[in-house]
Protein backbone atom coordinates (compact mmCIF):
# COMPACT_ATOMS: atom_id res chain seq x y z
CA UNK A 1 0.00 0.00 0.00
CA UNK A 2 1.57 3.36 -1.00
CA UNK A 3 2.16 5.86 1.75
CA UNK A 4 2.33 9.12 -0.22
CA UNK A 5 -0.33 11.44 0.33
CA UNK A 6 -0.03 12.93 -3.10
CA UNK A 7 -0.40 9.55 -5.24
CA UNK A 8 -3.66 10.02 -7.06
CA UNK A 9 -5.09 6.31 -6.73
CA UNK A 10 -4.83 6.83 -3.23
CA UNK A 11 -6.54 9.92 -3.01
CA UNK A 12 -9.26 8.39 -5.96
CA UNK A 13 -9.57 5.46 -4.06
CA UNK A 14 -10.68 7.10 -0.73
CA UNK A 15 -13.27 9.08 -2.62
CA UNK A 16 -14.50 6.56 -4.68
CA UNK A 17 -14.93 4.40 -1.50
CA UNK A 18 -16.95 7.62 0.30
CA UNK A 19 -18.59 8.20 -2.90
CA UNK A 20 -19.78 4.67 -2.96
CA UNK A 21 -21.22 4.57 0.89
CA UNK A 22 -22.86 7.87 1.08
CA UNK A 23 -24.50 7.06 -2.50
CA UNK A 24 -24.58 9.59 -5.09
CA UNK A 25 -28.05 11.33 -4.22
CA UNK A 26 -26.48 12.27 -0.73
CA UNK A 27 -22.87 13.42 -2.00
CA UNK A 28 -23.79 17.19 -1.01
CA UNK A 29 -26.21 17.09 1.81
CA UNK A 30 -25.00 15.00 3.83
CA UNK A 31 -24.42 15.75 7.74
CA UNK A 32 -21.25 16.90 9.82
CA UNK A 33 -21.63 13.53 12.07
CA UNK A 34 -22.10 10.87 9.18
CA UNK A 35 -19.07 12.06 6.93
CA UNK A 36 -16.94 11.78 10.39
CA UNK A 37 -17.99 8.69 10.98
CA UNK A 38 -17.00 7.36 6.93
CA UNK A 39 -14.02 9.11 7.42
CA UNK A 40 -12.49 7.67 10.16
CA UNK A 41 -13.49 3.99 9.36
CA UNK A 42 -11.99 4.67 6.25
CA UNK A 43 -8.77 5.83 8.08
CA UNK A 44 -8.78 3.13 10.23
CA UNK A 45 -9.33 -0.06 8.09
CA UNK A 46 -7.44 1.42 4.53
CA UNK A 47 -5.18 4.51 4.95
CA UNK A 48 -3.83 4.20 8.84
CA UNK A 49 -1.34 6.54 8.06
CA UNK A 50 -3.10 9.13 6.95
CA UNK A 51 -5.29 11.74 9.12
CA UNK A 52 -8.74 12.42 9.30
CA UNK A 53 -8.67 16.02 8.37
CA UNK A 54 -6.27 15.13 5.94
CA UNK A 55 -8.95 13.10 4.43
CA UNK A 56 -11.53 15.54 4.79
CA UNK A 57 -9.70 18.29 3.06
CA UNK A 58 -9.44 15.56 0.02
CA UNK A 59 -13.25 15.01 -0.01
CA UNK A 60 -14.08 18.98 0.25
CA UNK A 61 -11.48 19.59 -2.39
CA UNK A 62 -13.35 16.97 -4.95
CA UNK A 63 -16.43 18.72 -4.06
CA UNK A 64 -15.33 21.81 -5.11
CA UNK A 65 -12.95 21.30 -8.17
CA UNK A 66 -14.37 18.23 -9.14
CA UNK A 67 -10.83 16.26 -8.92
CA UNK A 68 -8.83 15.10 -6.25
CA UNK A 69 -5.63 17.41 -5.13
CA UNK A 70 -3.37 15.65 -6.80
CA UNK A 71 -4.91 15.77 -9.95
CA UNK A 72 -5.34 19.30 -9.61
CA UNK A 73 -2.29 20.33 -8.53
CA UNK A 74 -0.80 18.27 -11.52
CA UNK A 75 -2.77 20.08 -14.20
CA UNK A 76 -1.69 23.75 -12.19
CA UNK A 77 2.33 22.45 -12.21
CA UNK A 78 1.64 21.41 -16.46
CA UNK A 79 0.92 25.08 -17.42
CA UNK A 80 3.67 27.30 -17.52
CA UNK A 81 2.84 31.25 -17.65
CA UNK A 82 2.89 33.18 -20.70
CA UNK A 83 4.37 36.41 -20.39
CA UNK A 84 5.01 37.84 -23.98
CA UNK A 85 1.54 39.61 -24.68
CA UNK A 86 -0.03 40.46 -27.90
CA UNK A 87 -2.62 42.42 -28.92
CA UNK A 88 -4.97 38.95 -29.85
CA UNK A 89 -4.56 37.79 -26.42
CA UNK A 90 -6.14 41.46 -25.09
CA UNK A 91 -9.14 40.67 -27.59
CA UNK A 92 -9.37 37.25 -26.19
CA UNK A 93 -9.74 38.60 -22.61
CA UNK A 94 -11.87 40.82 -23.56
CA UNK A 95 -14.27 38.75 -25.43
CA UNK A 96 -14.44 36.43 -22.30
CA UNK A 97 -15.02 39.14 -19.96
CA UNK A 98 -17.88 40.36 -22.73
CA UNK A 99 -19.53 37.15 -22.75
CA UNK A 100 -18.93 36.01 -19.46
CA UNK A 101 -18.78 39.67 -16.81
CA UNK A 102 -19.58 37.64 -13.60
CA UNK A 103 -16.20 35.33 -13.62
CA UNK A 104 -13.44 35.36 -11.08
CA UNK A 105 -10.14 35.38 -11.68
CA UNK A 106 -8.97 32.40 -11.83
CA UNK A 107 -11.64 31.02 -14.24
CA UNK A 108 -10.76 33.79 -16.47
CA UNK A 109 -7.26 32.20 -16.28
CA UNK A 110 -8.69 28.42 -17.08
CA UNK A 111 -11.12 30.64 -20.50
CA UNK A 112 -7.71 32.21 -21.11
CA UNK A 113 -6.13 28.94 -21.67
CA UNK A 114 -8.92 27.20 -22.92
CA UNK A 115 -9.46 29.48 -26.15
CA UNK A 116 -5.34 28.93 -26.70
CA UNK A 117 -3.97 32.29 -25.41
CA UNK A 118 -1.71 31.07 -23.20
CA UNK A 119 -1.70 30.50 -18.50
CA UNK A 120 -1.59 33.94 -17.85
CA UNK A 121 -1.27 34.91 -14.06
CA UNK A 122 -3.99 36.38 -12.33
CA UNK A 123 -2.29 39.67 -11.43
CA UNK A 124 -1.68 40.21 -15.31
CA UNK A 125 -5.40 39.37 -15.95
CA UNK A 126 -5.73 42.00 -13.86
CA UNK A 127 -3.77 44.57 -14.54
CA UNK A 128 -4.36 43.66 -18.30
CA UNK A 129 -8.23 44.30 -17.41
CA UNK A 130 -7.92 47.43 -15.41
CA UNK A 131 -4.91 49.32 -17.78
CA UNK A 132 -5.54 48.18 -21.25
CA UNK A 133 -9.08 47.57 -21.29
CA UNK A 134 -10.41 49.80 -18.45
CA UNK A 135 -12.81 48.06 -16.66
CA UNK A 136 -13.50 48.19 -13.22
CA UNK A 137 -13.37 44.40 -10.73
Amino acid sequence: MPRTINATHVQRKVIEYIAAVIGPEHVFNETYGILESIFRNYKKDFVPFHHVSTIRRWWKIVLMYGSTQAEWISRRKERTYTTNSRQRHTDTLKEIIDNYPNLYLDEIQDRMDEAGAGWWSRTTLWKKLKQKLLYSL
